[in-house]
């Protein structure tokens, strides 16, 4: 075996390494999650994902379920098109994972989980469609052999997300009349 083919097996096992759910373990203070109180219920918009990972086995149908999955595990509703045209803010999680060839079967990943709604500005009434209240991201290095483990990787920052979401909850206090 080649030396170079040496270095690349290590950098895969790093990267095996890399993606294990306590990775992304966060313990974000209370101001920094305290908009997640008062969340009913979310639409999910996965973005198209690149041939690079659908080969690999993960589609956009998945990832979708599985973030699905673990939402409505945390207690949040799952809005359909129909009944997030009707809610308060129209929040959204969008998940974006995109790649890009780097050398010899290796790929450089990006993985973005974010909590989108519309934002009123207080200072001026200025409504934003897409404002980011919550994000996570992860980039990366990952062999063709490891890129399926991407599914792994956006269920993880889904969990971070819902135990943010459930630590909000707890901390609410419901304004006095």
């Amino acid at each position: 075996m080649r030396y170079i083919n040496l270095q690349y097996l290590l950098l895969s096992s790093i990267l095996t390494i890399l993606f294990t759910p306590s990775a992304f373990s966060q313990n974000r203070p209370l101001s920094d999650i305290k908009h997640l109180q008062q969340l009913n219920g979310v639409r999910v918009e996965v973005k198209k994902i690149d041939p690079v990972i659908t080969n690999s086995g993960v589609t956009k149908s998945n990832i979708e379920h599985d973030v699905k999955v673990l939402l409505t595990a945390a207690g949040l509703q799952v809005y359909e098109a129909s009944t997030w045209e009707q809610s308060k803010g129209k929040p959204y999680i969008y998940v974006g994972i995109t790649t890009a060839p780097a050398e010899q079967g290796f790929y450089a990943l990006n993985v973005r989980v974010d909590l989108k709604e519309k934002v009123k500005l207080e200072r001026n009434g200025l409504i934003f469609d897409d404002a980011t209240v919550w994000e996570l991201g992860f980039n990366g290095i990952a062999s063709a052999q490891s890129i399926r483990q991407v599914r792994d990787i956006v269920k993880d920052m889904v969990r971070v997300f819902t135990q943010d979401y459930l630590r909000a909850q707890q901390q609410y206090t419901p304004p006095e009349k």
